[in-house]
């Protein structure tokens, strides 16, 4: 598994989540531990990143107040956002949502 994978992994389900699925991977394939301390090591200092979007945003930017709606624009957003590896600047995010409508 890559570091970007990794980095979408922690975002999604959590360091602990990750660290736990790391081992149990490893007990199954029996990695070779100098790897696994510096996979482990990795996972530890992630740094999560943080989505710069909310539905405020959607809402700002001429949306009609449905929350259904909204939601969805913010998970495609979101999707977007972590297929792009977290590249994506908030401007460019608030771009988007006039194309999704």
């Amino acid at each position: 598994m890559t570091k970007e994978m990794r980095l979408k992994f922690i975002y999604r389900y959590g360091k602990q989540f990750c660290i736990d699925k790391i081992l149990l991977t490893c007990a199954l394939y029996d990695f070779h531990p100098q790897q696994l301390n510096e996979v482990l090591q990795e996972v530890e200092n992630a740094i999560v990143p943080i989505f710069p979007i909310k539905g405020r945003d959607i809402i700002n930017s001429g949306i009609a107040h449905d929350g259904q709606n909204i939601g969805k624009i913010l998970e495609r957003l979101e999707r977007k956002w972590i297929d792009c590896g977290f590249n994506l600047t908030r401007e460019e995010l608030l771009n988007e949502i006039k194309i999704l409508q």
